[in-house]
């Protein structure tokens, strides 16, 4: 197998990365042999070492030939090829057409061009709306032209479906991760956290929005209450929130991490506008951390808005966050269901069987 990237996934910035790697390891598992073409073309460093314990051959800068005549010395060899991204399968698709006679699949992470019409309606912009025109335009080509795409949930799958009928497309199971936490009792915090990159614009959006107008509801019941902040690359208006009851932390280690979500009582995913399935709130439910969040943070996660709250109200976001930081019996109930259904649909077994499915 050929999987195109973008870059070497790097996924303790992003929750595209951590897709990609989900998937590389099931794959993995399943006896695929994987070569990862990257189309930015840098070194990879630790992160392409990474990918090569686990078996993947990873073409970055470090290979001198081109994308063509890796193809023309391989292509007849594979059986499917794997891309990601809009515009690297834009732009690389056609050598990938001409260069094997493998199974071509696409893995849009998200609908591109619905998440960009929402940021668009959000900000009342035209110039996005045009841009949302453009990617639908890139996207219906794609999937016409791929032999089968692959979305993160259902919901999106159909969605494909609605707007090009005679295509394939179908959801996976998004993550496959191998551990799942029930937590014993809450800590005794009341740290609210947040987890998300800041090269993806919905969570800046979604940070300052919860710190204006949800914040202050929270502490006005809660006055020891801190909201936590976690993300690689936050810009410079991010970084100015930070305060007496807000910590900007930034990229942090895996170790730092799980120290944040120990040291968390409730976590939340304020998300006003986005597409797919939110890796955030995947994180949180296998760490049977309860979460707070909108019915954008929960779009392709069947059945979680049952034990989860989902608000775009303010009020109604601070409420429930307040219930979560007080009363514990509600928060060991949040908990065991999130790590319970996490267990059942994000393992590394699902996102194998659904693969399976794929291939």
């Amino acid at each position: 197998m050929l999987i195109v990237e973008h870059s070497v996934p790097k996924p303790d910035q992003s929750a595209g990365a951590r897709y990609t790697l989900s998937m590389i390891r099931a794959l993995r598992e399943m006896g695929w042999s994987i070569t990862m073409w990257t189309y930015e073309r840098t070194h990879g460093g630790r992160y392409s070492e990474d990918l090569e314990a686990l078996g993947v051959c990873v073409l970055d800068a470090r290979w001198p030939r081109s994308f063509a005549q890796w193809l023309e010395d391989n292509g007849e060899a594979l059986d499917h090829v794997m891309m990601l991204w809009p515009r690297v399968t834009r732009d690389l698709l056609p050598e990938v057409l001409r260069g094997t006679p493998a199974r071509i699949s696409y893995h849009g992470i998200d609908l591109h061009f619905a998440r960009i019409a929402l940021q668009a309606a959000r900000l009342d912009d035209p110039f996005m709306e045009q841009e949302s025109a453009q990617y639908l335009a890139m996207e219906r080509q794609i999937w016409r032209a791929v032999d089968v795409s692959v979305y993160l949930s259902q919901e999106e799958a159909d969605e494909v479906l609605r707007l090009e009928p005679a295509v394939a497309a179908c959801g996976i199971s998004p993550y496959a991760f191998t551990e799942f936490h029930v937590p014993s009792h809450p800590p005794a915090t009341s740290n609210i956290l947040f987890v998300g990159s800041f090269g993806h614009p919905p969570n800046g959006d979604a940070v300052h929005w919860f710190a204006a107008e949800i914040l202050p509801l929270i502490r006005s019941r809660h006055p020891h209450a801190r909201f936590v902040v976690v993300g690689s690359n936050p810009p410079p208006d991010i970084r100015a929130l930070a305060g007496p009851h807000i910590d900007v932390l930034g990229q942090i280690d895996d170790a730092a991490l799980e120290r944040a979500y120990a040291a968390a009582r409730v976590a939340v995913a304020p998300l006003r506008f986005g597409a797919g399935v939110k890796g955030k709130v995947v994180e949180a439910l296998t760490k049977g951390m309860p979460i707070v969040t909108t019915p954008i943070g929960v779009q392709g996660l069947v059945g979680v808005d049952a034990f989860v709250p989902c608000s775009s109200d303010p009020a109604e976001m601070a409420e429930a966050v307040s219930r979560l930081l007080a009363e514990d019996a509600a928060w060991l109930q949040q908990s065991r269901a999130q790590s319970a259904h996490a267990r059942r649909y994000y393992s590394l077994e699902a996102m194998k069987m659904s693969l399976g499915k794929v291939l």
